[in-house]
């Protein structure tokens, strides 16, 4: 054994530490081997020192190991070797059988007064360690795998919301659309329409018909509000503006429907409210909207009471609005839960009022972006009160109103068509649809607006169309083949061109609005359309104040004969009369839109031959949702049925036999083109009778 003076002093110390520690000389013989090697090994000190290390462990012999030695040696830097890259220096194994995870620093030691050095091995069992580490990392790849898959659902989510709202809005754009310009023209010639059989139901169907798909789409604009919310995707804004105005139109809006259910709908306020508070005003009319109309919708008997006044919440202004009504309550174990989605008060709500659910949650998720609350207080068969918080804002050099009730008087919002009465829509207008139904129908509703219309099918044809003449506004489709709408516009406004363009589409995820205006679009229209939304944006840019004996009147009429078609045979290709019944139109304009279509109608059916010949399915989907759209506007229900589900299969949402439906698809189609000759070849002849 060598002499141990070439050691330092107070090695003992080393036995009493958890971790192996082994010193070798120059010629590898061991110099020291503390209790926890003894332990992990087997081997003990009395055996071991004196000894080559070579002798019981030869790995360290090989050439990978004595190279890292030998600096040692010379007084180099520290060594690090783990067992998950090399081999156990000491291979150790553990009571229950598995190999001891190492990690070994080889240590230059200083001999006492020399220049010479000892190699010393300090060796961590790392096993425990190494297992958190790989447990961790399991549990953070599981982690990424689940954040991945909730990403996806979510995209997926919000894709089948995109793709549901343009799906629900691209048809009723067409029930909405005709109907408003059968309302319009018969409120422009009521002596027109007066006379005919029936005038005072149809003026009800088209009402129902109105309201009904009104009802609709709210339904789903709450499912979009509450996925834009749930994503925090819903945007908000702090602008200046009067609540006493908001509260004043809010009764304004539900008086009738409240006297219809005679009860009272009043409003009062407690104290001086500011003439001007800063939060968002589109959210505080609908979170007030929601609750006003809850609470006359389940008030059969009684008032429903609208209660504001100013008070402070933690030394800030706040706005209080308490929504009182006397209807039949709500229970109390079923209060907790009232603010969760598509929870109502009692199951036989839905049955007997309908809606989702989803108002009172949206409020809720609103009061709380804008840094608001809500409060839900009620007693069964006595009413119940909602009660919103909104901070105002500052109100430094805010006018106080004393007395608001005087101030609504004054404030009053015209109604939409009661302002475009005063003025006149005028300019150039290009229009970019790509659905000839849908683009003649907008076409028709822009010429009674007074608009001078050149229609074009795509995005290509749009750009073409600017680059040859003027044009003082554009309406440009979003999602058209060829060229979309958002591309083109770039293509415009990289031309130089700077005239306003309104964007136009089903599709109302946040998502695409946010892509229309990075493409620097002027405005928004949401299909369907409605006339007078659509006029009060195209009003922003188009407007010119029009002399009082100027404006429209009765005699400003465009006449719409009437007449009947009969089709006697069993299987219908077309029904006319369910279009004209449905949309409201005239037998004139069914089939002047249906003259436009077949040829159209045909390209696609070639279009999906080579397309299916091509195998691809990408192009078949896209052909498929574009005859679908046309054909369900149109009454052709075979086609749209199967184009429909030709759509489907070809996006991969379903499965089934492509190749089958093209050629059903097709086989429809060839029907639909002998079918409407025959029909128009009877209308022609009708007509010069």
């Amino acid at each position: 054994m060598q002499a141990v003076s070439t050691l330092p002093i107070g090695l003992e110390v080393l036995d009493h530490v958890p971790t192996g520690i082994c010193i070798i000389d120059r010629d590898h013989t061991v110099l020291f081997w503390n209790s926890c090697l003894e332990d992990w090994t087997g081997i003990g000190r009395q055996e071991i020192q004196g000894a080559k290390i070579g002798q019981y462990f030869p790995l360290l012999e090989s050439p990978i190991y004595t190279i890292r030695i030998e600096g040692i040696f010379s007084g180099g830097a520290p060594v690090i070797l783990s067992s998950q890259l090399h081999r156990s220096v000491f291979p150790t194994v553990l009571p229950g059988g598995q190999e001891r995870i190492q990690h070994t620093t080889i240590t230059a030691v200083p001999i006492p007064e020399s220049d010479a050095y000892h190699a010393l091995f300090s060796v961590a069992d790392v096993t425990e360690l190494t297992r958190h580490i790989a447990e961790l990392r399991k549990a953070k790849n599981e982690l990424r795998r689940a954040t991945d898959c909730a990403n996806n659902a979510n995209q997926a989510k919000s894709r089948f919301l995109a793709n549901m709202s343009h799906e629900i809005r691209t048809p009723m754009t067409a029930i909405l659309g005709y109907t408003d310009l059968v309302q319009r023209q018969m409120d422009l010639c009521p002596n027109q329409f007066s006379n005919e059989p029936h005038h005072g139901e149809a003026i009800h169907h088209l009402e129902v018909i109105r309201s009904s798909g009104k009802y609709l789409l709210a339904l789903l604009n709450d499912i979009l509000d509450l996925s834009k919310i749930e994503s925090g995707k819903m945007e908000f804004e702090c602008v200046s503006f009067s609540i006493i105005g908001v509260l004043g139109d809010l009764v304004r809006l539900f008086k009738n429907k409240a006297n219809a259910k005679g009860i009272n709908l009043d409003l009062r306020f407690n104290n001086a409210i500011p003439a001007a508070i800063n939060t968002d005003p589109t959210r505080i009319r609908q979170a007030l909207v929601n609750l006003t109309s809850n609470a006359v919708k389940f008030t059969s008997a009684g008032s429903v009471t609208i209660e504001a006044d100013l008070n402070h919440a933690e030394g800030l202004p706040v706005i209080q609005i308490k929504i009182i009504d006397t209807g039949f309550g709500i229970e109390p174990e079923r209060m907790d839960s009232i603010f969760e989605p598509f929870v109502q008060a009692d199951s036989t709500v839905t049955r007997q009022y309908g809606g989702t659910g989803l108002g009172l949650t949206i409020t809720k998720k609103i009061m709380e972006a804008l840094g608001g609350s809500i409060t839900l207080d009620s007693v069964v068969q006595q009413g119940t009160t909602f009660c919103l918080a909104i901070p105002t804002g500052s109100l430094d050099q805010v006018e106080m109103i004393e007395n608001p009730e005087q101030y609504i008087a004054h404030y009053k919002s015209r109604d939409t068509r009661e302002v475009l009465d005063e003025v006149r829509l005028t300019g150039k207008v290009l229009l970019a649809d790509d659905t000839p139904p849908n683009r003649y129908m907008i076409q028709q509703v822009l010429e009674l607006m007074g608009l001078e219309v050149t229609a074009v099918a795509n995005g290509r044809e749009a750009c073409e169309a600017v680059s040859e003449q003027h044009f003082d506004l554009i309406l440009m489709d979003i999602h058209m083949p060829v060229m979309g709408g958002i591309e083109a516009t770039q293509h415009i406004r990289a031309s130089g061109l700077h005239m306003p363009v309104i964007a136009l589409t089903a599709d109302a995820m946040q998502e695409t609005q946010d892509a229309c205006a990075e493409a620097d679009f002027n405005g928004f229209a949401s299909k369907p359309i409605v006339y007078d939304q659509l006029a009060q944006e195209l009003a922003k840019f188009l407007m010119h104040a029009v002399p009082e004996a100027n404006r429209l009147g009765a005699d400003t009429c465009q006449t719409y004969q009437n007449s009947a078609l009969t089709d006697k045979s069993e299987t219908k290709p077309i029904d006319p009369e369910a279009m004209i019944k449905e949309m409201h139109i005239s037998l004139e304009d069914y089939f002047e839109i249906l003259e436009q279509t077949l040829p159209w109608l045909e390209e696609q059916r070639v279009g999906l031959l080579a397309a299916l010949d091509a195998d691809d399915h990408q192009v078949l989907g896209e052909q498929a949702h574009a005859i679908k759209g046309a054909s369900g506007n149109l009454a052709m229900q075979r086609v749209y049925d199967t184009a429909f589900r030709l759509e489907m299969v070809a996006t991969g949402q379903q499965s089934g036999d492509v190749r089958q439906l093209v050629e059903q698809l097709t086989k429809y189609l060839d029907k639909i083109q002998h079918h409407a000759a025959d029909l128009l070849s009877a209308f022609k002849a009708n007509q010069k009778e």
